[in-house]
């Protein structure tokens, strides 16, 4: 039985021990579908290596292994590497990559589905909320910022058909996100905390009638690491840029 998880709890067990019971536990395929999540971290982790930060340990490369995968073009998604050999140089690479994200929640609709399907195509429509926010707040190009979407996606279109007005309306079912991070504007560690709990609460509603199943488990699993990210946010101390991490895991 995997012990609960609550926001603000230090989890009963490491991220380490959680993957040692996937492994033994866990069909091959069941497995590939856990691993599908780590692949996420490690997309986000060459963005951290971009930008000369330390790397997430729960992807499925180290920092060594993540290098030689890009070096020998091996390991990584094909469309990875058409991104890298895109852009010449760090600061082209940094603006363009959410063309990488885009690319990874493609291949997941397509060839997934169950929990898979619905986290994906969830955390895709946050990105897309927040990128739309975020516009509106700097004044930034709307177009330019979701350049590699989808324009004829009705969520896409949908808030692309605000790129002219003068306050940004949240999507269906987003409306309440948007006004709690509204509310926070001047503390980014609020407006972390308020994204953590949406993504942790619309997890647990997805998968609360599916308990003995895989859907669960790999629920439980993107929940864990969110409970992870709350805990380190909260104990770092305010000296260590708390607000550029904050900022950053928006």
């Amino acid at each position: 039985m995997l012990p609960p998880l609550n926001l603000g709890d230090k989890p009963g067990l490491s991220f380490q021990e959680i993957w040692e019971l996937f492994r033994m536990n866990m069909t091959s395929g069941d497995l590939r579908k856990a691993h599908l999540i780590r692949r996420y971290v490690d997309l986000k982790n060459v963005w951290h290596l971009l930008k000369k930060q330390p790397i997430d340990v729960r992807g499925n490369f180290t920092q060594e292994e993540l290098d030689e995968a890009l070096l020998s073009r091996e390991g990584l998604p094909e469309y990875l590497f058409e991104y890298c050999d895109s852009y010449e140089n760090v600061e082209e690479q940094l603006r363009h990559f959410p063309k990488v994200y885009t690319s990874f929640f493609k291949e997941v609709d397509e060839n997934e589905r169950g929990f898979l399907k619905f986290y994906f195509n969830f955390e895709r429509e946050c990105r897309l909320v927040l990128a739309g926010r975020r516009s509106r707040l700097l004044g930034a190009d709307l177009i330019e910022e979701l350049q590699h979407e989808d324009f004829s996606d009705p969520f896409v279109a949908q808030i692309i058909s605000q790129r002219d007005v003068n306050s940004f309306e949240a999507p269906s079912g987003y409306e309440e996100l948007d006004e709690r991070l509204t509310e926070e504007m001047d503390h980014p560690k609020k407006q972390y905390e308020v994204m953590a709990s949406f993504r942790f609460e619309k997890i647990a509603q997805h998968v609360q009638d599916v308990v003995f199943s895989i859907n669960y488990v790999l629920g439980y699993f993107v929940q864990f690491m969110i409970v992870e990210d709350w805990n380190i946010i909260n104990e770092m101390p305010k000296s260590h840029g708390i607000t550029e991490v904050v900022e950053s895991a928006l």
